[in-house]
């Protein structure tokens, strides 16, 4: 289900080509925390209204050094 047609939540790669960055670069936004997801059985997503926050940058963002030391 979907709210006017956005998705509940997005997969890595979708949050990824949404962001023009790669899968790794998700993958260490979330490991810093800077991005937060769930986990629906063994698949991990991120949350539409985490997506929002993140891109609102209403979520702490990580300095660059988080991000790189997160992998």
């Amino acid at each position: 289900m979907s709210v006017v047609g956005q998705p509940l939540a997005y997969t890595d790669a979708d949050v990824a080509s949404l962001l023009h960055v790669s899968k790794r670069t998700v993958y260490r936004l979330r490991k810093s925390g800077a991005l937060r997801a769930i986990r629906i059985g063994r698949a991990v997503r991120t949350p539409a209204d985490a997506l929002a926050q993140f891109l609102e940058g209403a979520a702490p963002s990580p300095s660059i050094e988080a991000v790189k030391n997160a992998r």
